[in-house]
C-alpha cells in the first residue's frame, strides 16, 4: 500500500506543542492541521501511552485545504474553497459573484479546448484599479491634499490586448492612464487610447528613445494625449528638442532622477548611482538650464522616479518618497512648470500571503502605501511653499497579478506508479529466506552466487525486521541506506548486473514504504531522512506546461508563485510532490513553494494521490505580470489557450466583444436560432487530418481513374496533397493549372496562420486547427457563468507558429515531407496508403496543439 509521507509527520509531537484538538476554534485546528506539512517539528519522541483516537487531528474539510495552501492570505478577496472542494473565483472581489474554476475547466476541456488554459479575469483588473483609486482618495481626504492622483498601467507587464483594453475601460473613470517603455509599446499604446476617444489621458513615455519615438510621443500630443516623454539620459534631450523644432511641437517633459535611497530586494539595482536609467544631481541642473536656454522651461512637468518592484517594506516608501518630495520642490524653485511626481512602480505583491519582508510578500497594505506616498508630498509642498501635484503611480504587479491563473494537468498517470509498486512486490516476494535453515549458511550461499544475490538478501532479511519501534525504524533506514549504497558502488566494480542494481532500488524504496507504514500504524516518529521535507523522498508529478513559457521568473529570479490543486480541496492531501515539466531541461521544474509563515521555501507542495482514469488539475496563481511577455519557447512551446472572462453584458471599447454562446477567436460562429455546435477536439491523424487527405484527394488529379472513391494514393497524390497544404501554410493557392480548388480552400470563413490571422487557426482539409487542436466551427456551449460571460477564446500557438518564430517555414518543411514519402512511394519503399498516413499525421502534428493531449 502506498503511503503518505505526508502522514508520518509525528502527531505526538503536535500534541505535545498544541491543546487538544477537542479545546480548539475551528481556526486553530486548521493551523495545528496545516502544520503538519510545514516542517516545523522535529519527532524525536516515541508514541505515548495516550491512544491516537484520543486526540486524533480532526477530519480534513475544504477549509483545512485554504489554510494549508494560505489561500486567505495570498488569494486576496479573489479566491477561496467551496464547500465541495473547488477552487472558487470572485472577479469583482469580496461579495460579487463568484466562478468556480473547476466546472469551467471541466465545460471547457468538454467542449474541445484542451490544457494547459490560461485564464485572464478582466473584472480583477477593474476590482483593484478602483481599489487602489479608492485608496488615493481616502488619503487625498486625510491629509487635505490638494493634489490629485492619476495612476498609470506600465504596459510592459502584460501587451495582452484585452488585458490593455480593460484597463483603459476600467480606468477611464479614474483618468487612469499607460506608461510604455519601449517604441514598439509606444506604437501599439498610440492606438489603443486613439480608439478610447479620451483626450488628455496621461501617457508616460520612459526607455531608449531616439528621434523616431521622439517623434511619436510628440505626434500623440497632437492627437490630445497628454503624452510625457520622460529623460532616462542627458543625451536624449537634444534628440526631443530638434524633433520639437522639426514638427513644431512643445513637448511635455519629464526627468527621471537617480535617488540614492535603495532596497534590499531583487530590483534594489533600479535605483543608486550605478542604476541603468536616470539622470544624476548635476545632470538635472544641467538639463534645467537647457530647457531655460531655449525658452522651454514651462515644458518641464514630470520628475520621474522608480527605486525597484516588489518593496516589500513601507520604511523604505516613506525614505524614497522624501528624498523626491524635496527633489520635486527643488525643481518647482527653479523655475520648472511642474505638475507631475511619477513615483514608478513598486508596489508589491504578498504570494506567499505571510505579509512579512520576505521577498515574495509585502508587509504593508495598499492604503498604508497610499498614505504613505501622499503625506511625503504634502509635508514637503507645505514647508515649501508650493502647489502640490498630481502624484502618478505606475503599479503593474499589483494591478494585474491576480487577474490570470494557469490551469494545467498532471501527466503521471496512477497506472504507472500502480506497475511500479507489482514489480517492487514481486522482487520482495522473489527473495525468500527460509526458516528451516540457519541465516548465516544461507548468506553464505547467496554470497557464493555472486555480490547480488548477497545484497538482496541481505535486503531483504532488513525488510522482513522492520518493527514498531522508533530506534529499530531508524536502524532499518539506516541499514538500508547502506547496501543501496553497497549496490551502486559494487556496479561501478562490474560485479553487479543492471538487473540486480534495479532489484537494488526496488527493494530499497519497499524498505522505506514498510518504515513510512509501521511508523504510521504506531504513531512513531519517522527518521529525519524520510519526514516530508527530506527531498530525495518527495514524489515527482509531472505536469501539461513549461516552466520557462508560462512561470518563467520562478526559474529565472527564483520567484515564488501560489500552487494549488483546483478541486479535491475536501480530501486531506497526503503526497510531498515536486512538479518536472515538458521540457528536456533539468531547471524545468518547480521544487520551491511558498511558506505561509514567509520563511525559506518548503521543498515540497501537499497534493493527492491520483485516481485511476481521472484527470488531476492543479493552478498557478498571480501569473498575471511578466511571465507572459517574458516566456521563450524553449523545446518550442508555444502560447496557451486562453480564455478571457469579462462581466456578463459588459461593454469594452474596441475590444469586438462576442455573445455568449461565446465563439473561438478565428472561427465563424454558430447561426443564429441554430443550437450551438459542438465539434469536439481533434488534431490526430486519425481523424482532422486524413480527413484533409481525402479532401485533397477529390481535388487533385490522382492516378486512378476514380477519385471520387478516395482509392489509395499513388507518389503523385502523395505529393499533390503535400504541396497543396504546404501552399496553404504559405498562404498562396497551390492548386495546379486546369484542377478545381479542393473544398477546404474555397471555405473563406478561415484564415491561415500564415497571414496573420488574429485567431492563429489554419485552412487545411475543410477543418480549422487551432493551438487546442479545435475542429471547424468549434463553439464553445453557453456557459453557466453567474454574472459573467466569456469574452474570448485565443488558441495557443501551433506547432507550426512557434516554428515560424524560428524562422522555419511550415509550407517548406510539409513539402519535404510530402516529397521524401512519395519517393518512398515511388521506389516501392512504401506501400501508398502507409505513405498516406505518414503525411496526415505529420500534418496534424503541424497544425496541432504544442502541449500533450
Amino acid at each position: 500500500m502506498d503511503v503518505s509521507l505526508l502522514q508520518q509527520l509525528s502527531l505526538k509531537t503536535a500534541r505535545d506543542l498544541e491543546p487538544a484538538c477537542g479545546d480548539l476554534s475551528d481556526g486553530e485546528e486548521q493551523v495545528l492541521k496545516a502544520r503538519r506539512y510545514s516542517g516545523i517539528f522535529s519527532p524525536s519522541k516515541r508514541g505515548s501511552s495516550e491512544s491516537p483516537e484520543a486526540a486524533s487531528v480532526p477530519s480534513w474539510s475544504p477549509a483545512d485545504s485554504a489554510a494549508l495552501y494560505n489561500v486567505p492570505g495570498w488569494g486576496a478577496e479573489y479566491f477561496k474553497a467551496s464547500d465541495d472542494g473547488h477552487m472558487l473565483v470572485s472577479p469583482k472581489g469580496e461579495g460579487g459573484p463568484t466562478l468556480d474554476l473547476y466546472a469551467l475547466t471541466e465545460q471547457l476541456t468538454a467542449a474541445g479546448l484542451r490544457a494547459p488554459l490560461l485564464f485572464r479575469f478582466l473584472p480583477i483588473v477593474g476590482h483593484r484599479i478602483a481599489k487602489l483609486n479608492a485608496a488615493f482618495a481616502a488619503a487625498i481626504e486625510r491629509f487635505e491634499y490638494t493634489g490629485q492622483y492619476a495612476g498609470v498601467f506600465p504596459v510592459k507587464a502584460n501587451h495582452d490586448k484585452s488585458l490593455i483594453d480593460a484597463v483603459l475601460e476600467y480606468g477611464a473613470p479614474h483618468d487612469f492612464g499607460l506608461e510604455v517603455g519601449s517604441k514598439a509599446e509606444l506604437v501599439m499604446v498610440m492606438a489603443r487610447l486613439a480608439g478610447t476617444g479620451r483626450r488628455g489621458v496621461n501617457l508616460v513615455c520612459n526607455g531608449f528613445k531616439d528621434a523616431e519615438y521622439m517623434e511619436l510621443v510628440l505626434h500623440c500630443r497632437e492627437l490630445g494625449m497628454n503624452a510625457m516623454v520622460v529623460m532616462e539620459q542627458y543625451s536624449e534631450l537634444d534628440l526631443l528638442l530638434s524633433a520639437a523644432r522639426r514638427l513644431g511641437v512643445r513637448p511635455s517633459i519629464g526627468i527621471r532622477a537617480k535617488l540614492t535611497t535603495r532596497h534590499a530586494g531583487h530590483w534594489g539595482s533600479t535605483s543608486g548611482d550605478k542604476a541603468k536609467f536616470g539622470l544624476r544631481a548635476r545632470e538635472i541642473v544641467a538639463a534645467v538650464n537647457a530647457l531655460a536656454d531655449e525658452g522651454m522651461l514651462d515644458c518641464l512637468n514630470l520628475l520621474h522616479f522608480h527605486v525597484g518592484s516588489q518593496i516589500t517594506n513601507i520604511r523604505m516608501v516613506k525614505e524614497v518618497m522624501r528624498e523626491a518630495s524635496f527633489l520635486y520642490a527643488e525643481l518647482v524653485q527653479m523655475g520648472a512648470a511642474m505638475r507631475f511626481i511619477d513615483c514608478g512602480g513598486g508596489l508589491a505583491v504578498d504570494y506567499d500571503g505571510s505579509f512579512t519582508d520576505s521577498h515574495a510578500s509585502m508587509s504593508y497594505t495598499l492604503q498604508h502605501y497610499a498614505n504613505d506616498v501622499v503625506s511625503a508630498v504634502q509635508e514637503v509642498c507645505i514647508q515649501r511653499g508650493i502647489a502640490p501635484p498630481t502624484i502618478i503611480t505606475e503599479s503593474g504587479r499589483a494591478l494585474a497579478s491576480h487577474a490570470s491563473v494557469l490551469v494545467f494537468d498532471v501527466l503521471t498517470t496512477l497506472e504507472c506508479l500502480h506497475e511500479k509498486r507489482v514489480e517492487q512486490e514481486e522482487v520482495v516476494e522473489s527473495i525468500e529466506i527460509r526458516d528451516d535453515k540457519p541465516l548465516t549458511k544461507q548468506l553464505r550461499a547467496a554470497a557464493r552466487s555472486g555480490k547480488g544475490k548477497f545484497l538482496l538478501m541481505t535486503f531483504k532479511e532488513v525488510f522482513d525486521n522492520i518493527t514498531a519501534d522508533a530506534f529499530a525504524l531508524r536502524e532499518a533506514y539506516n541499514d538500508a541506506s547502506y547496501f543501496k549504497d553497497e549496490g551502486v558502488r559494487a556496479f561501478k566494480l562490474g560485479v553487479l548486473s543492471l538487473e540486480e542494481r534495479a532489484q537494488v532500488d526496488m527493494m530499497f524504496d519497499a524498505a522505506c514504504e514498510r518504515i513510512r507504514e509501521v511508523a504510521r500504524e504506531a504513531d512513531l516518529p519517522l527518521p529525519d531522512a524520510l519526514r516530508p521535507d527530506a527531498v530525495p523522498h518527495t514524489k515527482m508529478y509531472h505536469v501539461n506546461l513549461s516552466v520557462f513559457r508560462s512561470a518563467v521568473d520562478s526559474w529565472a529570479i527564483q520567484q515564488l508563485f501560489p500552487i494549488v490543486p483546483i478541486h479535491r480541496l475536501e480530501e486531506e492531501p497526503t503526497v510531498p510532490a515536486t512538479l518536472a515539466d515538458l521540457t528536456c531541461d533539468s531547471d524545468g521544474k518547480v521544487d520551491r513553494f511558498i511558506n505561509p509563515r514567509g520563511g525559506d521555501p518548503l521543498p515540497a507542495l501537499p497534493l493527492h494521490p491520483l485516481r485511476l482514469g481521472e484527470k488531476y488539475y492543479l493552478a498557478v496563481f498571480l501569473t498575471g505580470v511578466y511571465q507572459e511577455v517574458m516566456g521563450s519557447i524553449h523545446n518550442m512551446f508555444g502560447s496557451l489557450n486562453t480564455v478571457v472572462v469579462r462581466e456578463a453584458g459588459g461593454s469594452q471599447a474596441g475590444a469586438g466583444l462576442s455573445v455568449e454562446p461565446a465563439v473561438v477567436q478565428g472561427c465563424a460562429p454558430a447561426p443564429v436560432g441554430e443550437a450551438p455546435q459542438l465539434h469536439l477536439m481533434t488534431d490526430d491523424a486519425s481523424s482532422a487530418s486524413s480527413a484533409s487527405l481525402a479532401a485533397l484527394e477529390g481535388g487533385m488529379e490522382a492516378d486512378s481513374a476514380d477519385t471520387a472513391s478516395h482509392a489509395p494514393a499513388s507518389s503523385a497524390a502523395i505529393a499533390a496533397a503535400a504541396a497543396a497544404a504546404a501552399d496553404v501554410h504559405d498562404g498562396s493557392p497551390g492548386v495546379p493549372d486546369g484542377a478545381e480548388a479542393p473544398a477546404f480552400m474555397q471555405d473563406s470563413g478561415h484564415e491561415s496562420y500564415a497571414s496573420g490571422g488574429s485567431g492563429g487557426f489554419a485552412a487545411f482539409g475543410g477543418v480549422c486547427a487551432c493551438g487546442g487542436g479545435s475542429a471547424s466551427g468549434l463553439v464553445l456551449p453557453s456557459l453557466q457563468l453567474a454574472g459573467y460571460e466569456v469574452q474570448e477564446v485565443v488558441p495557443g500557438e501551433t506547432v507550426g507558429q512557434v516554428l515560424s518564430r524560428a524562422n522555419h517555414d511550415a509550407g517548406e518543411m510539409l513539402r519535404s515531407v510530402g516529397a521524401a514519402a512519395a519517393a518512398a512511394v515511388a521506389a516501392g519503399d512504401l506501400p501508398p496508403e502507409l505513405g498516406q498516413r505518414l503525411l496526415a499525421a505529420y500534418t496534424a502534428r503541424m497544425q496541432g496543439y504544442t502541449y500533450m493531449a
